[in-house]
């Protein structure tokens, strides 16, 4: 079944021989999506966030559960659309914050993300459950695609970011396929442990999200090369360094 896309209200021009009641039933369609998405992320939020249902999420907005059929094929499609409207503010956040980063680029792009999820708190079960295999396995071809792009396009500025550390001299020559998995992992393992408050007594928030930060992007730095290097040529004093062994020491 072919559903009305809301984006269709504002991002083509109404034809002035259009009816109005045309035009007014689109708009109450797209409102009417909107306000279903505004109270599942809300039911979504919640510790029973696995036991919603449609017909929970129908009664709530004051609706007839066939009607919820008309904006969404299933509650699947509605985790589906959340998620992609927050990857897709998320992304125009990062590639604004990219524009007026001055350097350290990567290590600002990751404390953006981390302050824009930590300030997001009610996607965190539908951000987590769309990332599971299964989820994504079931998905239709047209949603499955919407969620390729925005993973391309996050691979993209990361790309974009790394080269840029490099080409100024920030980052060392680095092999992007391999360091890229690692970061994200990363990202994704400390944000898990803030969602649920695990960085440590020690650390606020912020305190954890700084130091992570410098843990992702310390390593990648020119100057660590340098200190690392330069390590390398001090010898250590060689009363501290143990005997060879020999072959009578060897057991």
């Amino acid at each position: 079944m072919t559903r009305f896309n809301c984006c269709d209200v504002t991002s083509k021009p109404v034809n002035n021989k259009t009816p109005v009641a045309t035009t007014r039933k689109a708009r109450e369609f797209a409102l009417r999506q909107q306000e279903i998405l505004e109270v599942a992320l809300e039911c979504f939020s919640g510790e029973d966030w696995e036991s919603v249902t449609v017909a929970r999420i129908a009664d709530i907005v004051g609706i007839a559960k066939g009607t919820m059929y008309l904006h969404f094929s299933s509650k699947q499609e509605i985790f589906a659309r959340l998620a992609i409207d927050f990857y897709r503010s998320l992304l125009h956040h990062l590639q604004e914050c990219a524009k007026h980063s001055k350097h350290d680029h990567l290590k600002h792009m990751v404390e953006q993300a981390f302050d824009f999820y930590l300030a997001k708190p009610k996607y965190r079960c539908v951000t987590q459950y769309c990332e599971r295999e299964d989820f994504r396995r079931n998905l239709n071809t047209e949603i499955a695609n919407e969620f390729e792009i925005l993973d391309q396009s996050f691979q993209q500025l990361l790309r974009q970011a790394l080269q840029r550390g490099i080409s100024e001299g920030t980052y060392r020559p680095l092999e992007m396929e391999q360091v890229i998995p690692g970061l994200r992992c990363t990202f994704h393992g400390a944000l898990t442990m803030l969602w649920c408050n695990r960085q440590g007594e020690q650390d606020s928030a912020q305190q954890f999200v700084s130091r992570i930060s410098r843990y992702m992007t310390g390593p990648l730095l020119a100057e660590a090369v340098h200190k690392d290097k330069t390590t390398q040529n001090i010898s250590p004093p060689s009363e501290h360094l143990p005997a060879p062994p020999t072959l009578e020491t060897i057991p």
